[in-house]
């Protein structure tokens, strides 16, 4: 049986294969027979870049829609289970209500600005994916189960010494999660920090054009003394 590998190395065998390369079955990836086979830095390289080599590949989007999409669904669901351990609650008018969420959790850091009540959403968002001191371990579980459930497999001859593109993605989406939280929660503070980037950008721009003009008066300088000379 023969099974396409998705190759980011653009490897070639009997000819072109447009980033694709056929192989045999074998007894050892008997389990493995049916499943996509995708090099470790497919859809991210080893320096944390976005592969360019693979990203017009049909299934390049596929796969960073089906990481997105099912690591939504399992951080986000970590997230409220651990608030709803910690019977972290929010306010609405004059109630307080159970957290059910991810933009419940962003109301309860909203509406009580304790440092305990801080202390357990960073803990919600953050200090239950780092206990034992398995920083990645939670990860690498995701990225197991992922791989299972939609049917993909590293390619076992994979040389390059790093972490999976999948588990490095789902990482990725946890911070960003995080960070969503945490602008649901305090959004003046949101709104300083891009007010902060644009007055960083205006000045930039400011001190740009400012160079722009002293450059200018510089060249009428000389070619006013270029017509002196001529005199």
């Amino acid at each position: 049986m023969n099974i396409d590998i998705t190759n980011s190395n653009n490897c070639t065998s009997n000819g072109e294969h447009d980033g694709l390369t056929t192989v045999t079955n074998s007894e050892e990836d008997e389990l493995n027979r049916n499943k996509i086979k995708i090099y470790k830095d497919f859809l991210i390289t080893k320096d944390q870049k976005k592969n360019k080599n693979n990203e017009l590949k049909p299934l390049f989007s596929k796969l960073m829609e089906q990481v997105k999409e099912f690591s939504n669904d399992k951080i986000q669901l970590m997230f409220v289970m651990k608030a709803q351990e910690l019977q972290l609650k929010f306010k609405s008018g004059k109630k307080l209500k159970d957290v059910n969420t991810l933009k419940d959790i962003g109301k309860s850091l909203y509406t009580d600005k304790s440092q305990e009540n801080k202390s357990n959403i960073n803990y919600c968002l953050k200090g239950q994916f780092e206990k034992q001191g398995e920083r990645f371990g939670w990860a690498q579980e995701l990225e197991k189960e992922f791989m299972d459930d939609y049917n993909y497999v590293y390619l076992e001859d994979d040389k390059i010494k790093m972490k999976g593109c999948i588990e490095r993605l789902i990482v990725r989406r946890r911070i960003e999660l995080s960070k969503l939280v945490k602008r649901l929660g305090d959004p003046l503070e949101d709104t300083k920090r891009n007010n902060n980037d644009d007055n960083q950008s205006s000045c930039i721009e400011l001190v740009e054009k400012n160079q722009e003009i002293a450059e200018l008066r510089k060249q009428l300088a000389a070619t006013k003394r270029n017509e002196v000379s001529w005199l």
